[in-house]
């Protein structure tokens, strides 16, 4: 997952008003690191305003941080008195309170985050607000991120069969990409003797490149390449779990360079998220469980908030032939609509996992896995009889 950034010197500067030099130091960094270029940094708030009038003027974004300042609403009231009526200002403080925020946006703020504040949200808020990604042209193709709202959904199985109908059925030159480490599966659904060594790799941001690549590739079919790997027996399943976001972007800028499309499975957890952050398409699994719709309704708020315009599609995977909740009580939970529901089949479990070859237009899961992908990257329909007879098997 790769920001196509502005280069430093015509990107609008930023102007961060932080509490301290330790805080200010850390923001600094997580900005830079997410493509948005800073011209000024400041320790002191209150005093910042008037002495760096001239930088605040000049700034296309500032950023101030009120916590612990004993008169927030003055020192943001000063502040709008230096800068234009256009200069977004991206607000921090302590205080989580909707009447406290609504305030703060009279008086200017374009924003506003409470503390604990998760770095990637506030970074890609002042992204959109500084139009860093509007004019941007993206990635070669698109990335679609597979999120599993539990485990168990099916998320690694429609990763794999979306994967085989986009590349063989489509004939696009496709990646998947299985950042599930600790249970990887989308290779034995397609076929892979044994994961790769894809987390090794991306432990390692500077040594991301082609040549390595080919080195853990594995393709099950033509036009289709599997990038997986699984965790090492002296890993403990904390720091080489996830990899960062710099080598996830990395990795997703190496694979635009060979592949129309990139279909990923998502990492379990919380750590979803960064992946999330910069796909252009996201597939949500579902089933009938408690858990899943915990999942989803702490999860979609968080999309509408972070990504207004991620076109989301959800899934509901009947994975057992009795859930306490039905498709259309799920939707009803959720307040949004279902469109991909997949019946409950009795023989897809694992032990059938050598006779699911998803480019067979019999396989039960084939026709909605073919709309899937038709609905998703608004491809032409094609005709399984003229495909399957062409031997694509």
């Amino acid at each position: 997952m790769h920001f196509q950034t502005r280069t430093r010197q015509d990107a609008p500067p930023t102007a961060l008003l932080m509490r301290d030099q330790q805080t200010s130091a850390t923001w600094r960094n997580r900005f830079e690191s997410g493509g948005v270029t800073v011209n000024l940094v400041t320790q002191n708030v209150i005093q910042s305003v008037a002495e760096h009038a001239t930088h605040l003027r000049e700034a296309g974004l500032i950023v101030i941080d009120l916590a612990g300042d004993p008169a927030p609403t003055a020192s943001l009231r000063e502040l709008r008195e230096f800068t234009a009526p256009n200069v977004p200002v991206l607000v921090l403080g302590e205080l989580n309170d909707l009447a406290y925020a609504r305030q703060l946006r009279q008086l200017g703020a374009s924003e506003y985050f409470a503390h604990p504040i998760e770095p990637n949200e506030l970074i890609l808020t002042a992204r959109r607000l500084l139009q860093l990604d509007s004019a941007n042209t993206t990635r070669n193709g698109r990335l679609i991120a597979v999120h599993g709202l539990r485990g168990g959904v099916g998320a690694s199985l429609i990763t794999a069969g979306l994967v085989t109908v986009i590349s063989q059925q489509h004939g696009r030159n496709c990646a998947a990409v299985d950042l599930n480490f600790s249970s990887p599966a989308v290779g034995s659904w397609l076929g892979c003797d044994q994961p790769g060594r894809l987390n090794a790799l991306l432990q390692d941001v500077q040594r991301l490149d082609q040549a390595l690549l080919d080195q853990i590739v594995q393709s099950p079919f033509p036009q289709l390449n599997v990038y997986d790997g699984n965790l090492d027996h002296e890993d403990d399943g904390e720091g080489n779990t996830v990899p960062n976001s710099t080598a996830l972007r990395g990795l997703s800028q190496l694979l635009a360079e060979r592949h129309s499309c990139q279909v990923w499975r998502t990492p379990p957890g919380p750590a979803a998220r960064t992946v999330l952050l910069d796909a252009d398409l996201c597939v949500l699994v579902a089933d009938g469980s408690f858990p899943s719709l915990r999942a989803a309704l702490a999860l979609l708020p968080w999309i509408r908030q972070c990504r207004p315009l991620l076109n989301t599609t959800l899934v509901f995977n009947q994975t057992r032939p009795h859930m306490p909740l039905s498709a259309d009580q799920f939707a009803h939970s959720i307040g949004q609509s279902i469109p991909h529901r997949f019946a409950y089949q009795r023989r897809l479990g694992e032990q059938a996992i050598d006779n699911l070859p998803f480019n067979r237009p019999s396989h039960v899961l084939h026709r909605a896995l073919a709309q899937l992908a038709v609905d998703l990257l608004k491809l032409p329909p094609v005709s399984t009889r003229r495909w399957w007879q062409g031997g694509m098997e």
